[in-house]
């Protein structure tokens, strides 16, 4: 099992816990496509809920502590 970051549990703490594309695009910054490549390429773990997905939260605030610039993850958010 992965150990959760302490800052996790706060970084998307105004979120739900289950995020929609839509949530992710506002999140993140960046397009649908964009958001769906990263769940065709696993880097973003979903599930599939009729013709949409859904991330949890944890699973976003992780991936953005593990491929934000080494000088963010230092400020400790």
């Amino acid at each position: 099992m992965k150990k959760l970051c302490a800052t996790c549990p706060y970084l998307l703490a105004d979120w739900p816990d289950v995020l929609q594309v839509k949530d992710l695009q506002q999140i993140l910054g960046v397009g649908r496509k964009e958001i769906y490549r990263l769940i065709r390429k696993g880097e973003l773990p979903s599930v599939k809920v009729g013709k949409g997905y859904r991330v949890l939260k944890i699973n976003v605030a992780e991936w953005l502590m593990e491929n934000t610039l080494p000088v963010v993850k230092k400020l400790r958010i």
